[in-house]
Formats: structure tokens, sequence, C-alpha cells
């Protein structure tokens, strides 16, 4: 980058050069951002597609904590000595290990694939449009 040497009539500023670099590169990035946020949520939304069509449809079976439930006998005793081992926080972390790794299975997987990619590419459309954005300065000698 072609900066101008401090004095004091340019007050340490850059010049129209360096500037005009500064922009390209800036604009450059933010349109990486966009394009990468874009491929995320492309590929994400078909991968999600691909794995909801080739996963075998649920057969409703509950999990053994869920809420509304009855418990067999061997549940019930099963989850009485969690309580009694590590009291009913045991119990509520189970239930949240029960629930995250079903998120990895079956049609499950294909919603928690289309929302990270949406995540992603929200994360990289935010980032690009927070990027500073510096336009060229005019130049005189071209009339802009």
């Amino acid at each position: 980058m072609a900066v101008e040497r401090w004095s004091a009539q340019t007050g340490n500023r850059m010049s129209t050069v360096a500037k005009r670099e500064l922009s390209e590169r800036e604009r450059t990035w933010q349109r990486r951002l966009r394009g990468l946020g874009a491929l995320i949520l492309v590929v994400g939304a078909l991968a999600a597609v691909a794995v909801y069509w080739r996963a075998a449809p649920e057969d409703g079976a509950q999990y053994l904590f869920d809420s509304g439930t009855q418990l067999s006998g061997n549940a019930r005793r099963y989850e009485n000595e969690m309580k009694n081992i590590g009291g009913e926080s045991n119990v509520l972390a189970a239930e949240l290990r029960d629930w995250f790794d079903s998120l990895w299975h079956g049609r499950r997987l294909a919603a928690t694939l289309a929302v990270l990619s949406l995540g992603g590419s929200l994360a990289c459309f935010l980032l690009a449009h927070l990027q500073p954005y510096t336009p060229p300065p005019e130049d005189p000698a071209n009339g802009r």
C-alpha cells in the first residue's frame, strides 16, 4: 500500500491509491463471505433434503425420558436409581444427553443439518455486512 509520509499538511492520511486498494480488498472480502454463506446454505439444504428422503420414517417409539409417557417398571426403576445415585440433576443430564443423541439419527438429522447450515450462512452474511466499507475516493483527474 502506498501511504504518504507524516507531515503537518497531510495529517498522516493515506493516499488515494492506498484508499482505492483498501476499498477493493474490503469488497473482495465481502464478496467471498457472501459467496461462502450462499454455498453453505445451498449445500446444507441439499444435504438435509437428501438425508430426509433416505431416512426411514420414525416408528413413533418414545424415548426413555420423554415427558408424558408412562414408564415401564424397569424404566421407572432405572430412573429412581439414577435419582438415588446422582440426584435430579443426573436425571436431567441423562435426558439432555438422550435428546442430543437423538438429533443425529433419521429425519431429525435432516432438521439438524438444515438449522446448522442456516445458522452458518447467516453468520457469514452478518460478517460480510459488518465489514467496514470505504468507498473509493473521488479522483479529480478522472472526473469521478
